[in-house]
């Protein structure tokens, strides 16, 4: 692509951003700040709307590692199948308008910009919402689940946020099929202090007669799962017992792998999205869309292979093509720091070297997030903040830890400025893993946008 065309591409981008960063500002203004558990507000929203969340068959990823990247792959499986799919997924790295797709496709801000006219009028005539307004993840929800009314998709995935009982997305209905990736301590705060607490708000999704589907991880709530599929006479698969990967194999392009279930097997299914982990994630996906047969006929093993093989989700064991390369991850939590660090020892040689820079919220186990990341050995450990975000955890606590866990051949260095800590990282001229929180991903490449426009436009 000539540099012409590719500025033309720059400035589109850039004015998109732009837009949708508009657009969450006024959200923000017009919701209650933080984290609020409940049904009531977004109910409410939701009727004044006109019930846009019932209606259309939707499948509900509810879990706390991998959602993302399960939901993405069900898309594109079922898109691939011909179904008009919609994706709904939380949170975004760069602007809003990632979090809603269409076909595989980012709705335009000028259908954004009309449902969010509705939207604030539903909210300026009803009284009570004008009181107790809703948070911003259920206007953004609400408004994403009128576009989808208005689009009418075949099947839409829908990503929740937190938890799944008193999340906002668990309003949707029908709902073909509960997947459940796996589970694990995050948010104990909102969801409870120990796994069986966590799993039983996340099991709360499932529906009477259902269908659901359980990544099987950890293997101690495997029992609950069935327990609760039994009470409420549902169909419950789980994926650990129920199908088989095997022949896995893993590069730096992706993982191969094959699949058997219970009256199939798909041989050689490839995926571009990077880390063991995917292998289960994008397993979970396929064997969901496969029990799904009978409600969508046309999901055949060509289809599936043809989705699973396009899907990219950003962020996520993601190369980005600098000199030298960025790797970048949102693993924030223990299970999923854990899992990178096992693909991350799985691609590099031992002795390879590389530098780690990284920030993470402040509610997070960083000194366990550290502990895991010190066994890879970095050449150095480059510490920071993410920008304007009050919730980050401050870079000189976070040095103090890393000097207690680290061993002594490892440079660590903390700048409270994430932008010289960037560069710090890359003064090393070794690839660079970024890691340690979603949003620290979604501003660095938000950065390396704003940094290479720049370049095209000197």
């Amino acid at each position: 692509m000539d540099r012409k065309k590719l500025g033309e591409l720059e400035i589109i981008s850039k004015k998109r951003a732009d837009f949708f960063n508009y657009l969450e500002s006024r959200l923000i203004n017009i919701s209650s700040p933080g984290v609020r558990p409940g049904l009531k507000r977004i109910s409410r929203l939701l009727a004044s709307l006109g019930n846009p969340h019932l209606g259309i068959p939707a499948v509900h990823v509810v879990g706390t590692n991998g959602k993302g990247s399960t939901a993405a792959s069900l898309s594109a499986i079922f898109s691939a199948s011909g179904y008009r799919t919609a994706l709904y997924t939380s949170p975004h790295l760069i602007h809003m308008g990632e979090r809603l797709k269409i076909n595989e496709q980012l709705v335009a801000e000028e259908k954004w910009n009309d449902h969010f006219k509705r939207l604030d009028a539903a909210l300026k005539e009803d009284g009570r919402l004008k009181s107790d307004p809703p948070t911003l993840f259920e206007l953004i929800t609400a408004l994403s689940l009128s576009i989808i009314a208005e689009e009418m998709p075949d099947v839409a995935i829908v990503e929740a946020g937190l938890g799944g009982r008193l999340d906002a997305t668990n309003l949707i209905n029908p709902v073909a099929m509960s997947v459940i990736t796996s589970i694990a301590m995050d948010h104990e705060s909102f969801l409870g202090d120990t796994i069986f607490k966590i799993g039983e708000e996340k099991f709360a999704v499932l529906r009477p007669h259902g269908r659901a589907f359980f990544s099987g991880e950890p293997e101690e709530l495997v029992p609950l799962f069935k327990a609760l599929c039994e009470r409420l006479d549902m169909s419950g698969h789980v994926l650990s017992e129920d199908w088989r990967v095997k022949n896995v194999r893993s590069s730096y392009n992706g993982n191969e792998y094959d699949l058997v279930g219970p009256d199939v097997e798909l041989a050689n299914l490839v995926t571009h999205l990077l880390g063991l982990h995917q292998v289960k994630n994008t397993a979970l996906a396929v064997s969901s869309a496969w029990e799904l047969k009978s409600q969508f006929p046309n999901v055949t093993e060509k289809s599936i292979k043809e989705g699973l093989h396009d899907v990219k989700w950003p962020g996520r064991l993601e190369w980005v093509d600098e000199n030298p390369p960025l790797l970048l991850d949102g693993a924030h939590n223990t299970h999923g720091m854990a899992s990178l660090a096992k693909s991350l020892k799985a691609l590099f040689a031992e002795e390879a070297q590389f530098v780690i820079l990284f920030a993470v919220m402040r509610d997070k186990d960083y000194r366990t997030l550290l502990t895991i990341l010190s066994g890879l050995n970095p050449k150095s450990l480059v510490l920071t903040a993410v920008p304007s975000l009050e919730r980050s955890a401050r870079p000189e606590e976070l040095f103090r830890v890393a000097k207690e866990v680290f061993c002594g051949g490892v440079q660590i260095e903390a700048y409270n400025d994430a932008e010289e800590a960037y560069h710090r990282a890359r003064r090393f001229e070794l690839p660079v893993l970024c890691c340690g929180s979603l949003y620290f991903v979604g501003w660095l490449k938000s950065y390396l946008e704003r940094v290479h426009y720049g370049r095209l436009s000197a």
